[in-house]
């Protein structure tokens, strides 16, 4: 079973619902987008942000999620969802629209959420999303075990 917050777009709560055959429940979250639990009854959590929504939060709330994520989540994930390209200069761009975000400093605040035991993961769109989902889903939760930072889940 995998619990969706309520506050994601029907479109994504039908999706990730589909993706694990329906074993979903539709509720607010304190944190993160997907929440389940493994056998032992570790939580696992998973924070979905596409591109321009991780881009708005870093520096802002990001700092905040993060830490809620690594201390109240046994295994966090963070999805990213999107494709990007780079100007000349460094800079993220988004289609034609370029941000104000160089490269390095997504890296390098990607990069600090990783050292406090939160696994960054990439995909370019929904589909993708709900694959890792169903992935973590299947791995951690009906096999033997799933190897994850962090330590083995039983």
């Amino acid at each position: 079973m995998i619990f969706i917050d309520s506050r994601e777009p029907k479109t994504v709560q039908l999706e990730l619902s589909a993706a694990v055959l329906g074993d979903a429940s539709v509720r607010v979250l304190e944190t993160a987008d997907v929440l389940m639990f493994d056998r032992l009854g570790h939580a696992v959590g998973i924070e979905r942000k596409t591109l321009s929504d991780l881009l708005g939060s870093l520096g802002k709330r990001w700092g905040n999620q993060i830490t809620r994520l690594s201390r109240d989540i046994d295994h966090p994930i963070v999805v990213v969802e999107g494709v990007y390209h780079l100007t000349p200069e460094g800079f993220i761009a988004i289609g034609k629209r370029v941000t104000g975000w160089r490269h390095n400093a997504m890296q390098m605040m990607l990069w600090s959420a990783q050292r406090q035991g939160v696994t960054i993961l990439w995909t370019t769109d929904k589909p993708g999303v709900a694959d890792i989902v169903r992935t973590v889903h299947n791995r951690c939760l009906r096999e033997k075990g799933c190897v994850v930072p962090g330590g083995e889940i039983q």
